[in-house]
């Protein structure tokens, strides 16, 4: 009889203990899921000169990102089936148009 009380009480114990660690992770994820954090970015400068532009169109193909893309990486559907779902990939491009960005989760 006296084992099964302390076995009673060592389980109260390691419940009580985890109880305590738990509260503590969700005390402690909580507050650094909260902080906020101030990063300053640098002015970026995109070039527009012809030789940039080549290079970035020839990044784009030997890449392969053109394939899932499409030549103008307006964006393409790649998968539209009952089974699978809709998968896009969306438009890289600052431009309109390609597929929005959305209809790429849409199932």
């Amino acid at each position: 009889m006296k084992i099964v009380r302390f076995l009673g009480k060592l389980l109260l114990l390691v419940i009580v203990v985890a109880g305590i660690a738990l509260a503590f992770v969700y005390w402690r994820s909580s507050t650094l899921l909260a902080q906020h954090i101030d990063v300053s970015e640098p002015a970026l400068s995109i070039p527009a000169d012809a030789e940039a532009i080549a290079r970035g169109e020839h990044l784009a193909v030997t890449r392969g990102c053109t394939e899932c893309h499409a030549a103008d990486l307006g964006g393409r559907v790649l998968v539209d089936a009952f089974p699978i779902g809709r998968l896009a990939a969306p438009n890289l491009t600052a431009g309109k148009g390609g597929v929005a960005p959305l209809d790429a989760i849409r199932m």
